[in-house]
């Protein structure tokens, strides 16, 4: 039986995930600019800050996947301390 290959298999998963990412809204609806995040972040009691940090690591993981598209698509990436595009 034939097997997908690897590229297939990681861009149809990160396309799903992407997809269900933009269908689905998420904590992090609001704009906030860097300082007045961090200055919230820096405010916030332990259960809000728990919040901001799933709100950073969802902001992270976004670019994670959209530096992978980029990098597949041979263009530039969003942020690039690991992308070799």
């Amino acid at each position: 039986m034939p097997q997908a290959p690897l590229r297939t298999t990681i861009a149809s998963t990160t396309i799903c995930l992407f997809g269900s990412l933009l269908l689905g809204p998420t904590i992090a609806m609001a704009e906030y600019d860097v300082s007045a995040a961090l200055q919230a972040y820096d405010s916030a009691d332990s259960t809000n800050r728990k919040t901001w940090e799933l709100i950073f690591g969802n902001a992270a993981n976004g670019i994670n996947v959209a530096n992978t598209v980029l990098f597949f698509r041979k263009q530039i990436c969003v942020s690039s301390p690991d992308c070799d595009s």
